[in-house]
This record gives C-alpha cells, structure tokens and sequence, in this order.
C-alpha cells in the first residue's frame, strides 16, 4: 500500500472518570473498529503506537477533542494501530 496521510477525530467526556471516547471518526476504513466507550487515554496511546500525533485540542463544556493526524500511514503503522486496538485493556462502558 502507498502511503497516504490519515487523520482521526476523538472525542472525549472529560467529566468520566476515565475521559470515555463518546465519538470516533478516521478518515481510514482499517480497521474497522469504533473505541467508543473506552478511556481516552487508551485511545489515544494506541492512536501513538500507529504513529498519530495531535494536531488540536477543541474543547468545550461537556467534551475534548483531539484531531490526530499521521502523514505516512502505510501498512506498518496500520498493522500497529491493529494491535493496539485489540489490546486495548478495558470492555467499553456501554
């Protein structure tokens, strides 16, 4: 796969105890896996192991966001990315 730049929204409430995702947008269909409901912080360290950094911060009264982006997104980094992802250490809250 050619490497292409991929950017990621994450959303958090930081009024939970463990800032639980509340909303998740990539603009990659692999892999196609929603972290909606785990800690922020798991998302985000997993986001860093497939070679996001964060671009912005936005927050607002009942939410954080953070835009992540990564400008060689490529088949090492997606395979990363996978296994963070499934070793994310907590069920959702739901």
């Amino acid at each position: 796969m050619a490497k292409q730049p991929a950017y990621v929204l994450v959303t958090v409430d930081p009024t939970s105890p463990n800032q639980t995702v509340i909303g998740y947008d990539a603009s990659f269909q692999d892999p196609a896996f929603s972290p909606i409901g785990y800690g922020g912080a798991d998302v985000l360290g997993a986001l860093a192991q497939g070679g996001f950094e964060i671009q912005e911060i936005v927050a607002g009264d009942d939410y954080v966001q953070y835009i992540l982006f990564n400008k060689k997104f490529k088949d090492k980094e997606r395979e990363a990315l996978t296994e963070a992802y499934e070793n994310l250490p907590f069920e959702p809250v739901t």
